[in-house]
């Protein structure tokens, strides 16, 4: 297959898993035309000269497909790490967050075989959806991460937003009894968490563009973590902006945990 061919059926890919989406989101009836095969399929990436213990797990956002993190430069920016780590990109679309049934996939796909496999340091990588999906993991999961990257997480409806605003911020912000089902006003109970400088949390870096649709929320987020963990830079959502909160991730100086827990 030429390259142009292969962009060719990227590009169609990409539109198709959008179309999808967005009519799933629309007629849930519609949700088989988005189809949820077990195991989870992955690519990996050995992106170490030697055998690493540090695996980072990247899942996609809403329309993306597994090619994306490759295409957009991610994988080859890690390669050009002094202390990169492997890679496993997961095509976690959003038919699993429709079941319900991501964050058992992943554990059983892909974080319990890594721990299996001797990575004593693993993190997340979400961007968009994929962000949502990593904090959904790590709240349920912590023990099982080092650490987390969210760039330009989706972290719930406006509604949830607003409500935490007018409290004036996550940290002044009292989440109250969460009804079952209600799982962003969880998820932000969790992430509050991270306003205690020795909680036993993942480490977490979060990154967004300044003019990105949830930045609002992300902002929420940003206040109650270390500046040096925040990372933002101009532009929306999009992958121009994303590779560029990426690039300033793999430059921090404290990017990885330890080796060992």
């Amino acid at each position: 297959m030429t390259g142009w061919v292969r962009r060719r059926v990227h590009r169609l890919q990409r539109v198709r898993r959008n179309l999808l989406s967005a009519l799933a989101r629309r007629v849930p009836k519609t949700i088989a035309l988005l189809p949820a095969p077990t195991p989870l399929a992955v690519r990996q990436y050995r992106c170490a000269s030697a055998p690493t213990r540090r695996l980072m797990i990247l899942l996609p956002g809403i329309a993306d497909v597994v090619e994306d993190y490759e295409s957009n430069g991610f994988i080859e920016a890690v390669m050009r790490t002094e202390a990169p780590a492997d890679l496993i990109v997961v095509d976690a679309h959003f038919g699993y967050y429709l079941r319900r049934t991501v964050l058992e996939r992943l554990r059983q796909d892909v974080v319990a075989p890594a721990h299996a496999a001797g990575y004593a340091s693993v993190w997340l990588v979400g961007i968009s959806l994929g962000g949502l999906g990593a904090s959904l993991y790590a709240s349920e999961h912590s023990r099982e991460l080092d650490g987390m990257v969210l760039l330009a997480p989706f972290l719930g409806d406006r509604a949830i937003v607003r409500e935490i605003e007018a409290a004036g911020g996550l940290r002044h912000w009292q989440p109250g009894e969460s009804p079952e089902g209600d799982h962003q006003r969880q998820l932000w109970r969790w992430l509050k968490r991270y306003e205690a400088p020795t909680a036993e949390l993942p480490r977490l870096f979060l990154g967004y563009g300044e003019h990105d649709g949830f930045a609002p929320a992300c902002r929420l987020l940003a206040e109650i973590l270390p500046a040096t963990r925040v990372l933002t830079v101009p532009g929306g959502h999009d992958w121009r902006a994303w590779k560029r909160l990426w690039d300033a991730f793999l430059a921090a100086d404290d990017r990885w945990p330890p080796e060992s827990r």
